[in-house]
């Protein structure tokens, strides 16, 4: 990734996070009833401006015309499939930091589930397995924790819901190059109410950090250009204000002492990408108790 290419992301990802209005495009040929949920439901929400196309050529023709948040999309299409909209996402840069979630319809062949996770491997993209899943994917790209299924919520849907509702509020600052992975990360943390705060750098963070009131809670990459995440961490605890800070160290692969180099530099935890954020929330909640 070249430093304009780069720069982009990062201006994107802030206009993302600082924007009211959501953008999402549902491509659908029609008949699949989780997708016509997701138009009806997402549809009704007055910050999110929602855009249908019908077949494959009207799904390119939208994506080249504007910017989208999230994209929805059938695997079976009229006149293309889904891996058609995912190839043309994937092959222009500008588009592939866009999250997609796709509704397969049914069972998927294992050429298919091999197909779709070697998209995954680029971009952002989620198989939901039923409309609640489906709706809450949506839901988390979108910023819009107040959507619910239609049909009537389990206890542990009521759970989940009052458990994401304990997050209001909180504010949480992430330290990562890859913008990429913040936005995927900050659209599932801000889904449960978390205010994110963002610096793609070591300096950047701890300049955040002193300008940026109520942080509660720190995600540092270790491995960054310039000031890495180690030496940044050891820079947060030189200030008084933040000994007692929560950091958590993020790190692409579980390499041997990782945990104990990041606990050395002043991490309070360790986790490894690509981060589970169900773990994650957990992790919030020991933390904050």
């Amino acid at each position: 990734m070249n430093a304009r290419t780069e720069i982009g992301l990062i201006d994107d990802l802030r206009s993302y996070i600082d924007r009211k209005t959501r953008a999402l495009l549902v491509v659908s040929s029609g008949g699949i009833e989780e997708t016509s949920a997701v138009v009806a439901l997402f549809g009704a929400v007055p910050d999110v401006d929602l855009a249908v196309a019908s077949d494959l050529a009207d799904a390119l023709a939208a994506l080249e015309s504007r910017r989208f948040d999230c994209v929805v999309v059938d695997l079976k299409l009229a006149g293309g499939t889904g891996f058609d909209v995912l190839r043309r996402l994937r092959s222009r840069k500008s588009l592939q930091g866009i999250p997609v979630v796709v509704n397969t319809g049914g069972e998927l062949s294992k050429r298919d589930e091999t197909r779709l996770r070697s998209y995954a491997e680029s971009m952002v993209v989620k198989q939901p397995r039923g409309l609640d899943e489906l709706i809450d994917d949506v839901a988390l790209f979108l910023h819009r924790s107040d959507v619910e299924p239609p049909s009537q919520p389990s206890a542990g849907v009521e759970a989940r819901s009052g458990q994401s509702r304990s997050f209001e509020g909180r504010r949480i600052l992430i330290v990562d190059d890859d913008a990429r992975n913040v936005f995927a990360l900050a659209s599932a943390l801000e889904g449960h109410g978390i205010d994110v705060v963002y610096a793609d750098n070591g300096e950047a963070g701890l300049q955040a950090l002193q300008s940026e009131p109520d942080i509660e809670l720190v995600l540092m990459d270790v491995m960054m250009p310039g000031m890495d995440g180690y030496t940044a961490m050891r820079e947060i605890r030189k200030i008084p204000a933040f000994r007692d800070l929560p950091v958590i160290a993020l790190t692409a692969k579980a390499m041997p002492g990782d945990r104990e180099n990041s606990l050395a530099a002043g991490a309070s935890d360790y986790v490894t990408k690509p981060v589970d954020v169900d773990d994650l929330l957990d992790r919030f909640r020991r933390w904050w108790s």
